[in-house]
């Protein structure tokens, strides 16, 4: 994948809509793209949180569990969709699972470059922190009240 490539992609993602053209050159040139082949698994809850990804081609589904055990898909991520955030941020182990729903095509950040590059910059890794916590209600609610019966979004 070329820089172009995935500044253009990066310009996307609603945090790093924040910063400045050179702060997303020097996130491109730090993200290595990954393939994940369909149905293999990204990261595992309880994974240590060290590197952040975002999605060029393909989806990724968010996994949880219900209180029994049961696995339960929480949410579907697209193209532009990012995830891991969170764990980069708090230096916390993963608190989901994420698998390829198809041939999944990542780029990843890793915790050192993100911290690197992103540590005195409050507005993006609060905006990141709140799309996190967003998601973690919702995934909360999903898998420990009536909702867990819902299906993700697809």
């Amino acid at each position: 994948m070329e820089h172009r490539q995935k500044i253009a992609l990066l310009e996307q993602v609603t945090p790093f809509q924040l910063l400045e053209d050179s702060v997303i050159s020097r996130l491109a040139e730090c993200m290595e793209p990954v393939a994940i082949p369909f149905g293999e698994v990204v990261f595992s809850r309880g994974d240590p949180g060290d590197a952040m990804y975002v999605i060029v081609a393909g989806r990724a589904r968010v996994v949880g569990t219900d209180p029994s055990g049961n696995e339960v898909s929480l949410e579907t991520l697209d193209v532009g969709g990012h995830f891991g955030e969170e764990e980069v941020i708090t230096g916390s182990p993963r608190t989901s699972t994420i698998r390829a729903a198809e041939e999944l095509i990542l780029l990843r950040l890793s915790g050192e470059d993100f911290q690197k590059i992103l540590r005195d910059r409050g507005d993006v890794i609060g905006a990141l922190q709140n799309a996190a916590g967003d998601v973690g209600i919702r995934n909360f609610l999903k898998q420990f009240t009536s909702l867990s019966h819902v299906p993700a979004h697809t």
